[in-house]
């Protein structure tokens, strides 16, 4: 018998009760560092989905903003909401640079947090791995672009300020630009890429999101 059919006769026969699960739930959220009151919520799902699966990696992947130079590399400035709790709704990460003085004029905006990230004008998204075009369209906060990487994997590219170069359904290759990166225009947000990683059918979007930001440590900056 298989673990799962191991686990649903017990669960008939009343051997597996309601509330062994909900301890188990309980105890892989504390664990994880999750809300623990062993109820499955979006988060715990998130992340047990993530623990559940082997998230297969594309062999050759870039962070999705290019670096402006050596030494100005971009980086996370908000996290996703299994590390940033403030956020319960933010699915991805925000990218961003470290703002320096002589950088041309900011966005002024969310929070003063542009006082000390920045992204230059006329800055290009780009595909984070090989993959093909599942959705290209615009919605209240810009357009945006999903890929799908195979094996389960898909990529988010939020607020873009333009329609991407390509359509649904086209094979987009490594480090190609998907649309120049913009703000949230239903929020007085600064000019950032929000990245998206999703393990499985987008249909069951936001379930199965992913934090980025463990894999992106592991992608090169190019």
């Amino acid at each position: 018998m298989t673990a799962l059919g191991y686990n649903v006769d017990r669960v008939a026969r009343g051997l597996l009760t309601e509330l062994d699960l909900r301890r188990l739930v309980f105890e892989f959220q504390q664990a994880h560092g999750l809300k623990a009151d062993g109820e499955c919520g979006p988060a715990t799902t998130a992340c047990l989905r993530g623990a559940a699966h082997d998230v297969t990696l594309p062999e050759k992947r870039l962070w999705p903003v290019a670096v402006i130079s050596e030494d100005r590399p971009p980086i996370i400035t908000s996290g996703h909401f299994l590390s940033n709790p403030d956020r319960p709704t933010h699915n991805g990460v925000d990218i961003m640079f470290d703002y320096r003085p002589g950088d041309a004029t900011m966005h002024v905006g969310d929070g003063g947090r542009t006082a000390k990230f920045w992204v230059p004008y006329n800055t290009a998204a780009r595909a984070f791995a090989d993959g093909k075009c599942v959705i290209a369209s615009h919605i209240k906060t810009g357009w945006h672009v999903w890929l799908d990487h195979g094996n389960g994997l898909m990529s988010g590219y939020f607020h873009l300020q333009d329609k991407p170069p390509f359509e649904v359904g086209a094979d987009v290759r490594l480090g190609t630009g998907v649309g120049l990166v913009g703000d949230n225009p239903v929020d007085d947000d600064p000019r950032h890429l929000h990245f998206e990683l999703h393990l499985g059918d987008l249909k069951d979007y936001p379930s199965g999101t992913l934090d980025p930001e463990p894999i992106l440590a592991k992608t090169p900056h190019v």
